[in-house]
């Protein structure tokens, strides 16, 4: 079967991070080769920039099959989610989407792969009923053209895993991420981004069972990955080494695993800025191992309000992310004799959840 560009696209940027892409396709270039190298530099903040005025000006030619406009809304959010601007991304998807359904049907497999990246987008707002209603239609779509064991199902399925992750459906959610690892890998080879990207997820839900020599034998395995594809000192690798470090303080290796962590955090946070998702996250992955321990609880306190701070700021105040860390928060200050402030984050976590259902 013939693919367009954009579903290549998406294909490539599926595998893992969306640097994958850049050398392979010519699709970018459609855009704006002066945004694509700006983005492969570091330099987001031009990259956005001059994609925007790229995007501005395939528009103006009034032609709406210019596979530019395609170009510049599938890079635009790819940067957006880059710099955690996630309104962006979800708009410039929502927009690919309608241009493939009038371009190509509802039912049509381009059709599936945009609704895919729509829903990926939603997940990280925690939007999950509309994710998982696009995730379904999405694989229900590629399992009557390409059959239930076709590689171009994983995407979607890696995805709806998460949003079935989120929602507390761990036995399910695990077994569809190890269904949709298996693919990436018999497609792409075990050393793949896009199995990189299974396997870090994979890590969330074992620290979520308590599963924490699985969560390092993923983690390991997508390091490995990561390294080979990045070195050492990019924002992934570093996620990668801090999250693993943070599996290390739960089995015991205490004060190496924290040296590592506070290592690898303090790239992250150069590499990605101190507001951006990935600090949040690893603010609260370490005040939980401190909690955990029982040591540095005013620490601990200290880097859960600035987790929340980071993840209201990125995702919004109602944002699902914010559950987990509003519960360890709340315990937390049960354990310190804050009990008042303990029901309202309490509160505020349950109500969350409830809305996100």
């Amino acid at each position: 079967m013939r693919f367009s560009k954009i579903s290549f696209l998406f294909l490539l940027c599926s595998m893992g991070w969306p640097l994958v892409a850049f050398a392979q396709l010519e699709v970018f270039s459609n855009c704006s080769k002066e945004a694509v190298e700006f983005f492969q530099k570091g330099d987001i903040y031009m990259a956005e920039q001059t994609a925007e005025d790229a995007l501005s000006k395939a528009e103006s030619a009034f032609l709406f099959k210019d596979e530019r406009i395609d170009a510049c809304l599938g890079f635009l959010s790819i940067v957006y989610l880059n710099t955690g601007k996630l309104s962006e991304a979800e708009e410039m998807r929502r927009r690919m989407l309608r241009r493939t359904e009038k371009q190509y049907g509802e039912k049509h497999t381009e059709t599936a792969a945009v609704m895919s990246m729509l829903a990926e987008v939603l997940v990280l707002q925690g939007k999950l009923s509309e994710s998982e209603q696009l995730l379904r239609s999405s694989i229900s779509i590629k399992q009557e053209a390409f059959g239930r064991n076709s590689r171009f199902i994983a995407v979607a399925e890696k995805n709806l895993a998460t949003v079935l992750r989120e929602r507390g459906k761990l036995d399910e959610a695990e077994k569809l991420y190890k269904t949709a690892a298996t693919k990436f890998e018999k497609a792409h080879g075990p050393n793949a981004p896009s199995v990189a990207t299974i396997f870090e997820e994979l890590s969330i839900l074992y620290m979520m069972k308590s599963k924490y020599v699985d969560a390092e034998t993923v983690l390991e395995r997508a390091l490995i990955i990561r390294e080979s594809q990045y070195g050492s000192d990019h924002l992934i690798t570093a996620r990668d080494q801090a999250d693993l470090a943070l599996v290390r303080m739960y089995l015991g290796g205490t004060e190496d695993a924290e040296r590592q962590f506070q290592n690898a955090f303090g790239a992250v946070e150069r590499a990605g800025g101190p507001d951006h998702v990935a600090v949040g996250q690893l603010l609260a992955g370490f005040a939980r191992a401190l909690f955990h321990r029982r040591i540095q609880l005013d620490k601990a306190e200290e880097y859960l309000k600035r987790s929340i701070a980071i993840l209201e700021k990125a995702n919004g105040k109602n944002n699902p992310a914010l559950v987990s860390v509003l519960n360890t928060y709340a315990a937390l200050l049960r354990e310190t004799g804050h009990n008042s402030e303990a029901r309202n984050a309490e509160e505020r976590a349950k109500a969350i959840q409830e809305t996100s259902r």
